[in-house]
């Protein structure tokens, strides 16, 4: 039979548990919203990338080889700029950075 003592550790094991179990929850949680630099670089290549038949099609033929070239090399520079930035200010905002728990 059990007594009045079994019963309230084993609420306490159980309690513990739930914590312990809600805990790796929202570390897991933590860890899957945590930008991911790398994810956002190439996010913003692949963008690059595909904005380049466009300037294929439509600055190459109008305004000749060197603009096409000098437009795409700006807007990759663009691109990378713009997606350092983000990743910076990711970082540098208290609560939104990769070292922040």
């Amino acid at each position: 039979m059990r007594t009045g003592f079994d019963i309230v550790d084993a609420e306490r094991g159980a309690q513990r548990g739930r914590t312990t179990a809600a805990a790796g929850r929202a570390a897991s949680v933590r860890a899957a919203v945590r930008p991911d630099h790398t994810s956002w670089m190439l996010t913003s290549l692949l963008l690059w990338l595909c904005s380049l038949p466009l300037i294929g099609l439509l600055v190459w033929p109008h305004l000749g080889a060197r603009v096409a070239l000098i437009v795409a090399a700006g807007l990759l520079v663009a691109s990378v700029t713009v997606c350092y930035a983000i990743c910076a200010w990711q970082v540098a905002t208290p609560g939104r950075g990769a070292d922040d728990e």
